[in-house]
């Protein structure tokens, strides 16, 4: 198990690079039970490192979720709402 984790934390590692060096974020939020609990996010984290440009790796923050519970209920909310103001501007 221990072995999965490990290559699943390379695997997300790789992910967030990609991510970052596709979109640009300045933010990117980790979360999950398997992130949160397996005590992973550290491998994430030095997978994902090498792979940043350099420019990037200095204005991204990488970062564990603080909220939990109803997560996708609030990011669902969010979008909402910024659509709403948008309309609305």
């Amino acid at each position: 198990a221990r072995e999965l984790l490990d290559h699943a934390a390379e695997y997300l590692g790789l992910a967030v690079a990609n991510a970052v060096a596709n979109w640009d974020p300045e933010l990117v939020v980790l979360s999950g039970p398997v992130i949160r609990d397996s005590g992973i996010f550290d491998q994430v984290l030095a997978a994902s490192r090498p792979a940043v440009l350099e420019v990037a790796k200095a204005r991204v923050r990488v970062a564990l979720a603080e909220i939990e519970e109803n997560v996708k209920i609030i990011g669902a909310a969010s979008l909402e709402i910024n659509e709403h103001l948008a309309a609305s501007l």
